[in-house]
């Protein structure tokens, strides 16, 4: 009796922790479907430096092409350095982001199929980015001569938002939460069943197995709501701050924990509610047998 008493708590504990598991899924994949994943996985990756020193290079050189086309003498005007270090403020300006996340927006359809491609090959993803505007707004702030440079037409900038490493850790990471919105409901409800079976007593069986469902969907609830998104990273991945894998969970966790955390809280209540009234109808059950 003892043995299957704690067989059936078992199976009512991993059912409701798989149910529990599938409502965070369900927003976190939800969120790589409209977009809002991807964006944010740029976000993480444009507070890196080394990428900011890349794109300030590159940006740079092109800008710098484009005014060679013009009458300007860049070498004879000493324009070099100063273009340069217009376009490192540049890229290092929120401006510069949201211009980056907005285009990102824009070609959701090809950041989405690369995190929902089991078939694709490991690349990074890469934008090619119009700066045209934002480097002549930058240019023409330049003293004593902005104002004389003619507006340039840039050639596209290849930016890479996502390395091919995060990309791959993002594509894992969405293959495990696509299984588990799609199957551990149900994975769940027959752990859970399983539990009614051999349970000993099952006039507090529904008691129970709320009361799992409850305690669990709190724990999530305060986890997601008291703990920051760079520590639940660090949790789940060895890696430095700047790694892929602890970007790509910073991210997901960042962009579902308010929704998650509210869904957690609203069952964590049910669940709570009912199993009190449950074990409420039990003990009168058990009294009038006695």
């Amino acid at each position: 009796m003892i043995l299957r008493t704690i067989l059936s708590a078992v199976a009512i504990v991993l059912g409701a922790l798989l149910i529990a598991t599938w409502g965070v899924s369900q927003v976190a994949v939800k969120s790589v479907e409209d977009g809002s994943a991807v964006t944010n996985i740029t976000a993480a990756v444009l507070d890196s430096p080394t990428a900011l020193a890349a794109m300030s290079v590159e940006l740079g050189d092109v800008a710098i092409d484009a005014l060679g086309n013009t009458a300007i003498d860049v070498e004879a005007l000493g324009l070099d350095g100063a273009i340069r270090d217009q376009v490192t403020a540049l890229v290092e300006s929120e401006a510069f982001a949201a211009e980056v996340e907005r285009q990102v927006g824009q070609s959701h359809g090809q950041f989405a199929d690369a995190l929902t491609d089991d078939a694709r090959e490991s690349a990074p993803l890469v934008l090619m980015m119009d700066a045209s505007p934002l480097v002549n707004d930058r240019i023409s702030e330049i003293p004593l001569v902005g104002s004389f440079v003619p507006t340039l037409t840039l050639a596209p900038v290849p930016v890479e938002v996502a390395s091919a490493a995060t990309i791959d850790d993002a594509r894992t990471a969405y293959g495990f939460m696509e299984f588990a919105a799609t199957w551990f409901l149900w994975i769940g409800i027959a752990l859970i069943v399983v539990g009614l079976v051999i349970s000993a007593r099952r006039r507090w069986f529904l008691s129970k197995t709320l009361l799992a469902v409850g305690v669990i969907s709190l724990g999530v609830w305060a986890l997601l709501t008291f703990t920051a998104p760079e520590t639940i990273a660090g949790w789940f991945s060895s890696g430095g701050e700047e790694s892929a894998a602890n970007i790509v969970i910073r991210t997901f966790a960042a962009e579902s924990a308010p929704s998650v955390a509210s869904r957690m809280l609203w069952w964590a209540l049910i669940a709570l509610v009912g199993s009190g009234i449950f074990a409420f109808i039990a003990a009168g059950n058990k009294r009038k047998t006695a």
